[in-house]
């Protein structure tokens, strides 16, 4: 490493509590996401301030009024992505013009809090122990817009410059298959490379997997004191989308970027059952569930349509009707990263540096890298510290958390990065007259 990375690194590391704190700040903030309106208007508001504070160009705009946005093929409507839910964006322009541009994204609204109950400290409480930071949010994705706040403003103060414009966002709106935050930011900015920082375990994540959310109405046509007569039809929807999930399981094995992950293993989920409703609508039950696939939203929607039939004719007859899908969130397209300048590469240089290993190449389910691909840049890629969803404290998970080594190592690779890619110098003193 030279001087100049030598010297950032070191500053991260000494100041590591200021990014801890960065951190809990915004977990103190309640950005829960409720599909149809969403809570991270006094958020956005914070980091509007503190990247001014830094001395970053910054630009705070409602995703709906970005030119052309509505008319887009992968808007997704009635997500009120108005100035109640805007986006907010820090900007260091580059000293070479047409030089390009880095932007670094991460998204503030986080799922609902769930059963308090559950959780062990206050959701919104930004706890720091020992080893970790723990809240609502932390990895998914407050994490991600706590380090490059953090980082360039050691930068700014350390006097840094880069060549090229960078360019920090926090954007709204990804749980839920929302996007639109990401889709606003893909079109207002021209960036050669996006670093999504809503990744996991310390990964790349350069593949983007398509899929998406369905809800399947079962009912019986006859008034019913009882649940009882749904069952055997509700088993029977199960077992027909198991089917499918069999063929999603080989078709991601097959797939580099997929087999033996969490992807292949979960690619169909149901994640949600539901029959009657405390006594009343006991002849209606629902089953909610998550499809992984790189075919196509088309070839999974014939698929669906030949499974429940089988259903329909079998269950027909017992005055059982099972409706047509219904999309719970928008279809996920499937991408992959181009990287012909060779990001990844200085990403994979930067974090070897900081950790002594290789990260692992993989791909990444239902986020925003699927925008950010298509509508951003070809060269976008995603790389994070949330947990898995699946362990204690993950994402989506009560007692939510991030290792305080992960994030700092985040923090300096992060900073590695942009000093090797952005042309990172000092700034040179004005000759006196």
């Amino acid at each position: 490493m030279n001087p100049l990375e030598q010297e950032i690194l070191a500053a991260i590391t000494d100041r590591q509590d200021e990014l801890y704190e960065e951190l809990a700040a915004l977990i103190k903030f309640d950005s829960q996401n409720f599909i149809s309106h969403g809570l991270e208007l006094e958020c956005q508001k914070y980091v509007a301030g503190r990247y001014r504070d830094v001395g970053l160009i910054t630009e705070m705009y409602a995703p709906d009024d970005v030119t052309g946005i509505k008319e887009h093929p992968a808007y997704n409507p009635g997500r009120n992505t108005t100035s109640d839910r805007p986006n907010v964006s820090g900007i260091l322009p580059g000293i070479k013009a047409d030089s390009g541009s880095i932007m670094l994204a991460g998204h503030t609204d986080t799922m609902p809090v769930g059963d308090l109950s559950k959780w062990h400290v206050d959701p919104f409480g930004g706890v720091i122990t020992e080893d970790k930071i723990i809240g609502l949010g932390a990895g998914d994705n407050k994490a991600g817009v706590a380090v490059p706040l953090f980082v360039m403003e050691i930068m700014k103060q350390l006097k840094v410059q880069f060549d090229k414009t960078i360019n920090i966002t926090a954007y709204v709106d990804e749980e839920y298959g929302g996007g639109g935050g990401a889709l606003a930011a893909s079109l207002k900015y021209d960036n050669d490379v996006i670093i999504n920082l809503d990744g996991g375990n310390f990964e790349i994540w350069r593949a983007a997997l398509g899929g998406g959310g369905f809800k399947i109405i079962v009912r019986y046509e006859k008034p019913t004191d009882t649940v009882t007569p749904l069952l055997p039809a509700v088993m029977a929807v199960a077992a027909a989308l198991e089917n499918i999930g069999a063929d999603l399981r080989t078709e991601l094995h097959n797939n580099p970027y997929f087999t033996g992950s969490d992807m292949e293993r979960s690619a169909m989920r149901i994640i949600e059952l539901k029959a009657g409703e405390g006594g009343s609508k006991l002849n209606e039950a629902a089953l909610t569930f998550v499809a992984y696939t790189n075919a196509g939203e088309q070839w999974l929607l014939n698929r669906l349509q030949s499974e429940l039939q089988n259903v329909r004719d079998e269950y027909g007859d017992h005055g059982i009707i099972i409706d047509q899908p219904i999309s719970t969130t928008r279809f996920f397209e499937s991408a992959e990263t181009e990287d012909p300048d060779g990001y990844i590469e200085i990403m994979q240089g930067a974090a070897d540096a900081v950790t002594g290993r290789r990260l692992k190449e993989t791909g990444a389910c239902l986020t925003d890298l699927s925008i950010f691909l298509s509508y951003g840049s070809a060269c976008s890629f995603n790389f994070g510290i949330l947990r898995d969803f699946a362990l204690e404290g993950g994402a989506h998970q009560p007692n939510e958390f991030v290792s305080k080594q992960e994030l700092l190592d985040l923090a300096r690779t992060i900073a590695l990065f942009l000093l090797r890619a952005g042309g990172g110098k000092k700034e040179q003193a004005s000759e006196s007259i």
